[in-house]
């Protein structure tokens, strides 16, 4: 992989988040349990969507298949549509 200049940035968190690469859009996961869809646009953040879906913090990776994005917390586990 090679390195090069920043693009552009985006503030995770206070505390951290997760990013992972959908088909087409970014899905970056806030620790706070706020998910938000990020274009990959090299130009710009274009983040075109953004909802809550768990109270609490969420501290590990999604699980992610046939389209639907698995998310849990200590007490909760949610798959949003």
């Amino acid at each position: 992989m090679k390195t090069g200049p920043v693009l552009w940035k985006m503030l995770a968190s206070q505390k951290g988040g997760s990013v992972t690469l959908l088909r087409d859009p970014l899905l970056m996961i806030r620790d706070e349990g706020e998910i938000f869809k990020i274009g990959r646009d090299p130009e710009k953040v274009d983040a075109w969507s953004n909802f809550g879906v768990l109270d609490g913090e969420i501290w590990v990776l999604p699980a992610i298949g046939s389209g639907l994005v698995g998310l849990r917390n200590t007490h909760t586990l949610t798959c949003p549509r």
